[in-house]
């Protein structure tokens, strides 16, 4: 990940589509999957010209999962891509569950930032994929509904959770409004018909910073 005040890591605010992980029922991880293909294609020639110049391509690592142990892969270089369960913890808030493993509800993470975890989908609480591997070769981890993050995941071919992607964008000559007030936000939402995306740079502050 880039670690510099140059950068910025952009999140959509909410859930834009529902959409598998991958197209068939077979093992799979995020570097094979259809998901990251289709993000990394499609998804990414609707961005304006201007916003794919600035669009940076990272290197994500790609951990097994800690509860199951299902392996995550080869690291990966993607412009565009999901959060990992890591990469969740880092950015909404850290508990220390993820280290000092839950004797009860093991399968999950499931702490005060719940709240900051969720996300809606044409006005309904909805739940969201990661890229991480699920409790098996069939399943990605996932954020419920309820704002848990869930190390069993949904099936690779549920098409009805989720999506937020995620980039990282470079700052420098890159005019991004960053004082949105809520109302601002959701008249130029309900103007344009865009999403909302939410920043995390290195002084670890989120906010609303740009409507694509």
């Amino acid at each position: 990940m880039p670690d510099n005040n140059d950068s910025a890591l952009l999140l959509s605010e909410d859930i834009i589509a529902q959409r598998q992980y991958h197209h068939s029922e077979a093992g799979i991880t995020w570097e094979e999957c259809g998901l990251r293909q289709y993000l990394n294609g499609e998804f990414l020639r609707q961005f304006s010209g201007q916003d794919q110049a600035h669009i940076m391509q990272v290197k994500n690592e790609n951990s097994d999962n800690q509860r199951f142990g299902t392996g995550g892969g080869n690291t990966t270089i993607d412009k565009v891509f999901l959060l990992s369960i890591e990469e969740v913890i880092k950015h909404f808030g850290d508990s220390g569950q993820l280290q000092k493993r839950p004797e009860k509800n093991f399968w999950c993470i499931d702490d005060q930032f719940n709240s900051r975890r969720q996300a809606n989908y044409n006005d309904e609480v909805w739940f969201w994929l990661l890229r991480s591997p699920g409790g098996n070769g069939v399943k990605a981890a996932s954020v419920d509904d309820d704002g848990r993050i869930s190390f069993t995941g949904e099936s690779i071919v549920n098409d009805r959770v989720g999506l937020r992607p995620a980039i990282w964008v470079r700052l420098q000559n890159y005019t991004l409004d960053t004082e949105f007030s809520d109302i601002d936000r959701e008249r130029n939402q309900a103007a344009q018909g865009k999403n909302s995306l939410v920043v995390s740079t290195k002084d670890e502050q989120s906010k609303v910073i740009s409507d694509h």
